[in-house]
């Protein structure tokens, strides 16, 4: 599927959904087409009728997964260095685009829900962006979660360019808007946080003990 790139921009991943969300129509076809071939010589027996019987069964079996399989090319999740685009190609002539850059992302969840979603690692990611009011819904998500971390990594990368090139004046200021942020962060990056807090209060209780210790021999 053809897409067209923006002025510096680069493709990151390319995602399309899972062949396990098309596990019904792979095994109606399967059993369709085992049934045909197994009772093959039998149905000829019985003239045209068995003929035509065969010829359908084989027919809805190449309809299923063919269908399956265009509609899985047709759907796709494009990921690059400046935003997501969800593509979704329903006809000839109809193509629904949808996107979200990164700086409008507020959250990124993952919903699983059900035996062959789980065995096939499948799953809805619900990005979410500008505070709630629009999102992306991606159906079929192979690994979900590694797409989630990816995104939710591309996310902090902008932000943390954006901050470079356009700081904050005060410190309340940047203080103010991290605490405000802060509810709008998904659980893996509240714990990505907390992580990042702890290494530096670690790293800064160091240096204090070390600034103690340079003063008490002095």
């Amino acid at each position: 599927m053809r897409f067209k790139f923006k002025e510096g921009e680069e493709l990151v991943a390319q995602i399309y959904p899972s062949y396990g969300a098309y596990t019904a129509r792979f095994l109606i076809a399967f059993v369709l087409a085992s049934l045909g071939f197994l009772f093959l010589f039998w149905l000829l027996a019985q003239g045209i009728l068995g003929t035509i019987l065969f010829g359908a069964a084989v027919f809805v079996a190449v309809v299923l997964v063919g269908g399956a399989l265009k509609k899985r090319h047709n759907d796709v999740i494009i990921v690059t260095n400046q935003r997501i685009v969800d593509i979704e190609k329903k006809g000839v002539f109809n193509k629904e685009v949808s996107e979200l850059k990164y700086d409008q992302i507020d959250d990124v969840t993952v919903r699983q829900k059900g035996i062959i979603p789980t065995i096939f690692r499948y799953g809805t990611l619900v990005v979410v962006g500008a505070r709630g009011t629009m999102h992306l819904e991606l159906e079929h998500v192979r690994s979900p979660m590694e797409v989630q971390d990816m995104i939710l990594d591309m996310r902090e990368q902008t932000l943390d360019e954006k901050h470079r090139h356009h700081p904050k004046h005060t410190a309340h200021e940047r203080l103010y808007n991290m605490v405000h942020e802060l509810k709008y962060l998904s659980r893996p990056e509240l714990k990505r946080l907390k992580q990042s807090v702890d290494q530096r209060m670690e790293k800064y209780a160091k240096l204090k003990k070390q600034h103690k210790n340079q003063e008490s021999q002095e």
